[in-house]
C-alpha cells in the first residue's frame, strides 16, 4: 500500500508539472483529467476535461472522458449532451463520410489515430444508449 501511495504521489506531481509546462496541450489536460477521474476526483477532473475540450473542441476521446466525469459528478443530462456532441459528424465530413472513415480506421492498422477516434465514437454510442430513459 505504501508503494501505491508513493507512485500516486509521483504521478500527481508529474502531471501537475506537465500541465504547468504545457497549459495549451489538450492531450495533457485530457490525460490529467482522466487520471483524476480514475482516482475518484470527478470535480477536479471536470475542470481539466472542460479545459481540454476548449483547447480541442469536438475531439471524441476528450468528450468521452468529459461525459464519464459528468456522470461521476451526477450530471447525467449534461453527459448525454456531451456524448451527442461527440457523435455529431465533424464539420468537414457528412455522416456518410464519417461512418466510412470510422469503418476504415477500425480495419486499417496504419490509421492508428483515426482508429482510436473511431473506437471512442463506438464506445460513446454505447454510453449514450445506456443513459437513455
Amino acid at each position: 500500500m505504501q508503494l501505491q501511495s508513493f507512485v500516486a504521489g509521483k504521478w500527481q506531481a508529474g502531471s501537475r508539472k506537465a500541465v504547468a509546462l504545457r497549459p495549451d496541450d489538450s492531450a495533457i489536460a485530457d490525460s490529467y483529467g482522466y487520471c483524476l477521474l480514475k482516482r475518484g476526483r470527478p470535480d477536479e477532473a471536470l475542470a481539466e476535461l472542460r479545459r481540454a475540450d476548449r483547447l480541442s473542441p469536438g475531439d471524441p476521446v476528450i468528450l468521452s472522458h468529459l461525459g464519464d466525469a459528468l456522470i461521476a459528478a451526477g450530471h447525467r443530462e449534461e453527459a448525454r449532451s456531451v456524448f451527442r456532441r461527440a457523435l455529431a459528424p465533424r464539420r468537414t465530413a457528412s455522416r456518410r463520410q464519417q461512418a466510412l472513415a470510422d469503418a476504415q480506421a477500425m480495419v486499417d492498422p496504419r490509421e492508428r489515430g483515426d482508429r482510436d477516434e473511431a473506437k471512442a465514437r463506438a464506445e460513446i454510442a454505447q454510453k449514450l444508449k445506456s443513459l437513455s430513459p
